[in-house]
């Protein structure tokens, strides 16, 4: 018995999984704890640039940790001393340059007023399109390992997040594993605003929403919560949202979407995926239209769909494209080959081992003098085919593609 239910537990659930589980929060039949939220107040800015040049300084080991850059300038107008931070390899350097160094050190006099000098800079003479003021310290350290550049002037305890973000990354491909013969040929990048934008090519609606949150105590890995807002239930919404900020603080590091999906789910024992993942930015938005909530990852060309039912891996990129006969057609198809795959090996060994007289005689026969020369029952035959099949479908995805000198 203590087998049996170890079997058990692998696919029933308990009381408190199945309270939080995505049907509920749908139906909103639970309450969820609140979140634990961080007492400690936020540490600000000085309006001493020494002291804001130390503290960077030892939070991000600069000199010993070569990655950090900080350029020391003068503000001729001003007359004051300042400093951009900065990760090398993180931002465009012609963006830098030209936006940010050039109209800062080549200022006339009366430019800018010393009244506020950082509300001047940004209003007046940096052209980059993107500029954020704080004084939080946590902000200005997130930006900085976001590959934004960090202003900082003297006398002020306001910092401007300059986007200069720049880096090599992979372009758009073709779909690795969801090919379609009649559809787009794009599939997800590694780039989260890449992601987003792909999405919102295909929906051009004011209403798509996306949320972003930070995952993970240091690998403040960006992730985006995008759904419709007139068309995904706001519980649901509310549920995945809730998730991910419980998950935010409770692990250092998660890189890719198939560890977060593990945080997520329902029932972390289940063999069953519980969540749809997809490379293809057209079908993540063809579920959207139908009132899903998906979730796209920093890092990750793979985005997940939220909630999941068997009938949508039944589903296939293409089916979206061509008539609904064919599409019914296939989807049938696939639903026939799941059983025949789970019942077939069964069946194969029920009727070799103990009803016999089902088989026609001449090809059990033909069967019996074929298994002479085996020396293994039906069961292992069968366990061994399925092991020989797992082991071929790893081999052809760990195997380089040129084998040889």
């Amino acid at each position: 018995m203590k087998i049996w239910d170890s079997v058990k537990k692998i696919f029933k659930f308990g009381t408190r999984e199945k309270q939080f589980s995505f049907t509920g929060a749908i139906k909103g039949t639970f309450q969820r704890p609140p979140l634990k939220k961080n007492s400690q107040p936020e540490q600000t800015l000085s309006k001493s640039l020494k002291e804001n040049r130390r503290i960077l300084e030892d939070i991000f080991e600069i000199p010993t940790n070569m990655d950090f850059i900080i350029r020391d300038f003068k503000i001729p107008s001003l007359n004051s001393d300042a400093f951009i931070i900065y990760i090398d390899g993180m931002t465009d350097r012609n963006t830098q340059n030209f936006a940010v160094l050039e109209p800062l050190m080549l200022l006339g006099p009366g430019e800018i007023t010393t009244k506020n000098p950082i509300e001047a800079i940004s209003q007046k003479l940096l052209p980059e399109n993107q500029i954020v003021k704080n004084t939080k310290l946590s902000d200005i350290i997130n930006g900085v390992l976001d590959g934004s550049s960090v202003l900082l002037v003297d006398k002020c305890d306001e910092a401007l997040l300059i986007e200069t973000k720049g880096w090599e990354h992979r372009g758009i491909e073709k779909p690795g594993t969801e090919h379609v013969v009649r559809g787009p040929q794009e599939a997800f990048s590694e780039t989260f605003r890449a992601n987003t934008a792909s999405v919102r090519r295909y929906i051009k609606d004011p209403k798509l929403m996306t949320e972003i949150f930070r995952v993970g105590r240091r690998s403040r890995t960006l992730v985006g919560i995008m759904y419709i807002k007139d068309i995904a239930n706001p519980n649901l919404i509310d549920e995945v949202r809730y998730r991910i900020q419980s998950v935010s603080e409770a692990t250092d590091y998660i890189a890719e979407t198939g560890a977060l999906e593990e945080y997520l789910e329902d029932h972390p024992r289940s063999l069953v995926p519980q969540m749809l993942s997809t490379e293809r930015p057209d079908r993540l938005a063809a579920h959207l239209r139908e009132g899903y909530v998906g979730i796209v990852m920093q890092n990750s060309p793979f985005s997940l769909v939220i909630p999941t039912t068997f009938a949508i891996f039944l589903h296939a990129a293409e089916d979206y494209y061509i008539r609904w006969p064919f599409g019914n057609f296939l989807r049938f198809i696939r639903a026939a080959s799941i059983f025949i795959a789970l019942l077939l090996p069964a069946f194969y060994i029920a009727v070799v081992n103990y009803h016999q007289e089902m088989i026609p005689t001449d090809l059990l026969l033909a069967m019996t003098a074929a298994r002479e020369s085996v020396p293994f029952p039906a069961i292992v035959e069968i366990l061994f085919m399925e092991f020989s099949f797992e082991l071929i479908r790893e081999a052809g995805i760990r195997i380089p593609g040129v084998i040889g000198p």
